[in-house]
C-alpha cells in the first residue's frame, strides 16, 4: 500500500479510507477542493437514461483472434490510452467554468512519465509514479460515473469510441505487417512477431502508421525482449514465460475457489506447455489421476474453502437453493454460523455427499475428483 500512502498527500482523504476507496472519489475531491477555495458553486451530475446509456456505450474493445500456444510473442501496449484521448480531445466534464479538469489531468499525466521514468533507475520512485497511474486511470471512469459531480457519460462514451478504433487500426497495422494478432483487450494487443523482427523494430513499424492518432504512443511488453512462448485459453484467460516463470492472466486458470491439487495440476501442466514438453503432460495427468484413485490424496489437497455469505440463519430462513458450504454446518448441528466464516468442506462418498474437512475419514469421492481432474485437463487441450 505505499502507492496509497503517496495518494493520501495528493487526495483529500484519509489513508485508510483510500486503501479501499473507488476511483470516482479520486477525482471528485480534488475538484470539489479546487471549487470551494475559489468560492464557486458545485454542478450537478449530468443524467442520461438508461436506454440511451445501454443504446450508445460500446466499452473497450475486448477480443480473442487465436488460441492454443505461441512462440516469440510480445503485447503492444498504447502507454495511457484513455487519458490521452482525453487530453488530446479536450474532453472534460459537463460543467467546468473553472477550468480546473484538464490542466489537472495534464500536470498528472506528465509527472507520472516523469517518475516512471526515474523509477527504471530506482525502485523507489516505484509507489509515486503508481500513485499518480491511479489517478490517471480513474479519470475515464469517473467521466462515465453517473452520479459524479462533475461526470461527462456522452464524453465517456466518446472516449471509448476512439480507443475501439485506435486497436483495430492496431490489428490491421500488425497483421498487414506479418504478425499475428492473438488478443485484443482495451489498451493494446497481444500479438505473434514476425520471425525478421524483434519486438522494439516491429512496434516501431505499427507506430508509424498510427498517424491519424499523433497523441497515441505504444511500447512492447516486455520493453527489451519477446515472450518466449504464450497459451491463450480464451478471453483474457492466458499463460506465459517471463524470465524462466509463469504468469497466468485470468480466473479460468487460476480459480482461487479450486481445491490445491488442481491447481498444482494446471500449473505443472502450463511449465511442461511453455517449455516445449507437452508430450509430458499426459504423463502428468496419468501421476495425478492415480493418486486420486489411489487415495493417496491428503484433505488439505482437495478441500475447498469458501467463506460464508450470508449467516447460517438467513441462509436456512431464505435460500430455496441448498449448497454445501452451508449443509456442511448444518450437518455438523452449528447454526451459529456467521457472514464471512470460513468453510472448509470436501465432496465424500456415501449418502452425505459434502463433510467438514474436519471430519475427514478417508471417504473422499473418487469419481468426483477424477471428473474434476478431466475438466482441468480440458483447459490445457487447446495446445
Amino acid at each position: 500500500n505505499q502507492d496509497k500512502f503517496f495518494l493520501a498527500q495528493m487526495i483529500p482523504m484519509q489513508y485508510e479510507k483510500l486503501c479501499t476507496v473507488g476511483s470516482s472519489k479520486i477525482i471528485e475531491l480534488p475538484m470539489v477542493r479546487n471549487y470551494l477555495y475559489q468560492n464557486h458553486s458545485i454542478s450537478k451530475p449530468q443524467s442520461i437514461s438508461s436506454e440511451d446509456r445501454k443504446e450508445l456505450y460500446t466499452g473497450g474493445y475486448c477480443e480473442v483472434f487465436h488460441t492454443g500456444l505461441f512462440y516469440n510473442v510480445t503485447k503492444l501496449d498504447v502507454k495511457s490510452m484513455y487519458p490521452s484521448i482525453i487530453l488530446a480531445n479536450k474532453i472534460g466534464p459537463h460543467s467546468d467554468p473553472l477550468n480546473i479538469f484538464q490542466p489537472f489531468l495534464k500536470s498528472i499525466t506528465e509527472k507520472r512519465l516523469y517518475y516512471k521514468s526515474k523509477a527504471q533507475e530506482d525502485e523507489s520512485y516505484g509507489p509515486l509514479q503508481n500513485a499518480l497511474k491511479i489517478v490517471i486511470n480513474s479519470s475515464y471512469g469517473y467521466l462515465g460515473y453517473s452520479y459524479g459531480l462533475f461526470n461527462n457519460i456522452y464524453g465517456a462514451m466518446e472516449v471509448t469510441k476512439t480507443g475501439q478504433q485506435i486497436i483495430q487500426l492496431m490489428i490491421d497495422l500488425i497483421d498487414e505487417n506479418g504478425g499475428v494478432s492473438i488478443e485484443a483487450d482495451t489498451d493494446g494487443v497481444i500479438c505473434k512477431l514476425p520471425e525478421n523482427l524483434c519486438s522494439g523494430d516491429f512496434c516501431s513499424l505499427v507506430q508509424s502508421g498510427l498517424g491519424e492518432f499523433p497523441y497515441i504512443d505504444i511500447e512492447p511488453e516486455p520493453a527489451n525482449k519477446p515472450i518466449p512462448s504464450l497459451y491463450m485459453y480464451k478471453k483474457k484467460n492466458y499463460a506465459y514465460l517471463e524470465d524462466g516463470k509463469i504468469k497466468i492472466y485470468g480466473s479460468a486458470l487460476k480459480s482461487k475457489s479450486k481445491p490445491k491439487i488442481f491447481k498444482e495440476f494446471i500449473n505443472q501442466g502450463l511449465e511442461l506447455i511453455l517449455n516445449g514438453d507437452k508430450n509430458a503432460l499426459d504423463l502428468l495427468y496419468v501421476q495425478f489421476a492415480n493418486k486420486i484413485r489411489n487415495r493417496k490424496v491428503d484433505i488439505e489437497e482437495i478441500s475447498k474453502r469458501i467463506c460464508l455469505g450470508k449467516s447460517l440463519s438467513d441462509y436456512l430462513e431464505n435460500s430455496k437453493k441448498k449448497l454445501p458450504q452451508y449443509e456442511v454446518w448444518v450437518l455438523a448441528g452449528e447454526l451459529d454460523k456467521k457472514k464471512g466464516t470460513e468453510t472448509i468442506h470436501y465432496r465424500s462418498e456415501g449418502d452425505v455427499r459434502y463433510k467438514l474437512s474436519r471430519d475427514y475419514n478417508n471417504d473422499y469421492d473418487v469419481k468426483f475428483y477424477l471428473k474434476a481432474l478431466d475438466s482441468s485437463r480440458t483447459l490445457l487441450e487447446e495446445c
